[in-house]
């Protein structure tokens, strides 16, 4: 009776499906498995990287973009205040032309030019925004070039600003 419970038992067991397996393992396949979830991991991790340098990149322009914006909210504000004179633009118009000889042609041209830039026309403003901002004069300079030069080899946050005699006041502000 015991022998034929279990053989009984045994040929249920074959007939479900439930029987003793192996499994045959393939060195080549193991290597390849193993080199796939490599590669995904790379992947996996060069894409977290990427993603934080784009992340972070994204911050650095939102900054750049919030000061601009600021600068600009207080360039408007001393515009309006008449604290400052806004540029002078030109539109140049060229009108077309042909060479005496016929052989070259130069068609109409428009060009914009800014005859004199954005200045200080009161010195009170420049002092009054500089204290607003908590800003000390680095120096003053002649051209725009050497001013940009010298905010450049500040360290710490340095700007430019034309005044109303032609030249650059380089200021920077205090930490």
């Amino acid at each position: 009776m015991k022998r034929t419970v279990v053989t009984i038992a045994c040929a249920a067991m074959l007939c479900s499906g439930c029987g003793i397996t192996t499994q045959t393992v393939v060195p080549d396949k193991v290597v390849r498995e193993k080199q796939t979830e490599a590669v995904q991991e790379e992947y996996a991790s060069g894409f977290r990287a990427g993603y934080e340098a784009a992340r972070q990149e994204l911050a650095k322009k939102i900054s750049e973009d919030a000061q601009a914006m600021k600068a600009l909210k207080i360039y408007q504000r001393l515009i309006y205040e008449g604290a400052m004179a806004p540029p002078e633009v030109v539109t140049v118009h060229r009108p077309e032309r042909l060479s005496p000889d016929g052989q070259r042609y130069t068609s109409a041209q428009t060009e914009t030019v800014i005859r004199r830039p954005a200045r200080f026309v009161r010195k009170e403003p420049l002092a009054a925004l500089l204290s607003e901002q908590r800003a000390d004069i680095y120096g003053i300079f002649p051209d725009g070039e050497s001013a940009a030069a010298a905010a450049r080899q500040l360290k710490g946050k340095a700007g430019v600003i034309p005044t109303d005699d032609g030249r650059y006041a380089v200021y920077q502000l205090a930490e």
